[in-house]
């Protein structure tokens, strides 16, 4: 796959999502899609193209697919969802008819300082320990790991809702 991309496309294509990171990150602090828009456009465009210049045989998808679920293509992913199509309709529309639940109590201000020392200890009682990685601040969550003895986290801290930080640390860790 790698030989079906030429190196001024590869160049294009890494230029593009570099500059399109920091759009992002400005149109996510104003919470502003359309600012965004144009390089999603553009991003889509150039996949729409390297899946043309690696090739595929029944959608341009299964070209790109590869690349995170190997050996698979979109006609059996649609098989194995389409199924759950119908029941989880059902379940989101069970779900916004019913009465909200009071979360107030959870929903105030909370320092960074705190909201990381809550979830390293959250971390720490899941087995995740600081002699072997650390966490940082990122404007989008990741874990990576180059060794077995070295994993990194990152996670984002909203002042005003300390349980996105517990979830992106629960699902990172």
């Amino acid at each position: 796959k790698a030989v079906a991309l030429p190196s001024s496309f590869v160049e294009d294509f890494a230029k593009l999502t570099s500059q399109s990171i920091v759009g992002w990150r400005d149109a996510k602090e104003k919470n502003c899609f359309n600012d965004f828009a144009p390089h999603l456009t553009k991003i889509v465009d150039m996949l729409r193209k390297k899946a043309d210049l690696i090739g595929y045989q029944d959608h341009p998808y299964d070209a790109l697919l590869d690349t995170y679920e190997p050996d698979i293509t979109t006609k059996e992913i649609a098989a194995l969802f389409s199924p759950l199509r119908t029941d989880i309709s059902a379940l989101l529309k069970k779900i916004l008819s019913a009465k909200q639940v009071d979360d107030s109590c959870i929903r105030h201000e909370v320092s960074a300082e705190k909201q990381l020392l809550l979830g390293k200890k959250i971390l720490n009682d899941m087995g995740y320990h600081d002699a072997n990685g650390r966490v940082d601040i990122s404007s989008h969550p990741f874990s990576s790991s180059c060794h077995p003895t070295d994993s990194r986290i990152t996670t984002r801290i909203d002042l005003k809702n300390p349980t996105s930080n517990i979830s992106v640390l629960l699902h990172e860790g």
